[in-house]
């Protein structure tokens, strides 16, 4: 639906409050409008929760689109997995999917003559959908688990039924980002041809074979001595490689202290020493940092958005409370303290749903590895790409691509309106689209950005319009205000960090050697 926001009432009220962190997320992303109500008529759209099947068939005759959820019987049924059908009601990248689900509560749904099942769990459907005088109804009988809605990667599976049956009634008046996705590996360096598995020519040559991009997360601490001859080379094979940060000195919990003094002394030093590196080999490194090992606090995350990052690309259990509904949120990303984008990571082995999940829900597809799970070859790169690729379609690209990529656009004729999830954006605009809002998905964070199209360069408070001579492309940068990294002493210095490195680097060039 275009032209104006889709107003969605939740009945009972009660389940609008037990679900408001949900439904918060979602009015951002679609031009939807969520309120309790207490009336089944209100609204365009009635989304029933925890109701009995009673009230499932009366909801069908209401006259509109239904989502309903079942309430749970006193048997409830834990599956083993859920189980997405092929039906062409649903979204291409769901099509299919298999996602393992130990604990995730069910209540089966009966279908009728016509309906459709969209996934099973088990033998049992558990979302089904109807058509009633060309009006879609949903019955889902996945349930969340007590403590809310969006608090686990069960929960995201419970919610995605609600997010499909939205996306689909708003049809194309919201433009997602396009699928971003890019291999990421942990801790090689620049200082010679071959790090451990990797080796760069013949890296650069498959990369370019099978379509992929990779990311060296390297290490700040490695960033003083690179060879000149392999700097060159990354840097002339953009559309392969590209370089990003894996913290500071990679030793143990670096980035999980709670000392906000040691964090920002260390989130300092790392940028400073990209920066010497950038001046020397004119190779430019991603402002988004990898926390080694996992360990990421609420310090440490507040640390890097002082010294002006642009991102974190984190495993899904490593993100502090803070910001730890990302992973399993329907938010395409979530916007941390001063702008800073907290993207997700998935090891290569996990299991592929999940990147698929990603993929629908609008999130980067971050794919890591590292050097030893190419001891055996790079097929196993081919193979993952080309899983990757099976989600649609597919940019493969930078960690800045993506940032750059991370908001949401809906446009109504002349007018336009952009969330960002980002501190830096930059999107296509409809020829027609002459007047843009540009707001933030976490308000309060950052007051301003900087608007630049054709015609236009100016910068605007969060949440107000702004006319622009024509659409076509435009960059927007939050106005933040880092900390001068001058101002900001060095970690005390101790010999362990230089130590530690020289043995793992040591043992991780070693190790093809003493396979042989």
């Amino acid at each position: 639906m275009t032209g104006r926001s889709l107003h969605v009432a939740v009945s009972p009220p009660s389940a609008w409050d037990r679900n408001r962190g949900l439904f918060a997320d979602l009015e951002p992303l679609l031009p939807v409008r969520i309120a309790p109500t207490g009336q089944e008529s209100d609204g365009d759209t009635l989304v029933m929760l925890n109701v009995d099947r009673g009230s499932v068939d009366r909801a069908s005759g209401l006259g509109h689109p239904v989502y309903t959820r079942v309430a749970p019987s006193t048997s409830l049924r834990r599956p083993g997995s859920i189980r997405f059908t092929p039906s062409p009601r649903l979204d291409p990248r769901l099509r299919g999917q298999q996602f393992p689900m130990p604990d995730l509560p069910i209540e089966p749904v009966t279908p009728g003559r016509g309906d459709d099942v969209l996934a099973f769990a088990g033998s049992d459907p558990v979302w089904v959908e109807r058509s009633v005088n060309g009006h879609i109804v949903d019955i889902v009988g996945i349930q969340p688990t007590p403590d809310g809605i969006e608090r686990g990667a069960d929960e995201l599976i419970a919610a995605l039924p609600l997010v499909h049956f939205l996306r689909r009634l708003v049809g194309r008046s919201t433009a997602p980002p396009p699928v971003r996705a890019c291999f990421l590996v942990d801790d090689p360096n620049l200082r010679w041809w071959s790090y451990g598995y990797l080796r760069y020519r013949e890296l650069a040559g498959h990369a370019a074979a099978h379509g992929y991009h990779l990311s060296i997360s390297m290490i700040p601490l490695d960033a003083r001595f690179t060879h000149p001859g392999v700097a060159r080379f990354v840097k002339s094979r953009p559309a392969e490689y590209s370089v990003s940060m894996q913290g500071n000195n990679h030793t143990h919990r670096e980035m999980a202290r709670t000392s906000s003094e040691d964090q920002l002394a260390s989130a300092a030093q790392a940028l400073r020493r990209i920066l010497r590196f950038e001046r020397q080999t004119g190779l430019a490194v991603d402002r988004v940092v990898v926390p080694p090992h996992g360990g990421l606090s609420v310090e440490g995350l507040d640390a890097e958005s002082m010294v002006g990052l642009d991102g974190i690309a984190a495993s899904p259990w490593s993100i502090p409370d803070r910001a730890g509904h990302v992973a399993n949120g329907v938010q395409p990303t979530v916007a941390g303290p001063n702008g800073l984008a907290v993207l997700i990571r998935r090891h290569i082995n996990e299991h592929p749903a999940w990147m698929a999940m990603d993929a629908y829900l609008n999130k980067p597809v971050i794919v890591y590895f590292h050097h030893e799970d190419l001891k055996d070859g790079l097929d196993v790169l081919a193979e993952g790409a080309q899983r990757v690729n099976r989600l649609g379609n597919v940019t493969w690209c930078s960690l800045d691509a993506m940032v750059q990529s991370q908001y949401v656009l809906t446009t109504d004729g002349e007018r336009a309106d952009v969330c960002l999830y980002s501190p830096r954006v930059a999107l296509e605009l409809p020829a027609e689209v002459k007047r843009l809002t540009v707001r933030h998905a976490s308000p309060g964070s950052v007051e301003a950005a900087l608007v630049a199209g054709t015609g236009v360069r100016s910068v605007i408070p969060l949440g107000s319009e702004i006319e622009m001579s024509s659409g076509g492309s435009v960059s927007i940068e939050l106005l933040r205000h880092p900390i001068v990294l001058t101002s900001i002493p060095s970690p005390r210095w101790g010999p362990w960090p230089i130590m530690r490195r020289l043995m793992t680097e040591t043992r991780d060039r070693l190790r093809p050697l003493l396979r042989r």
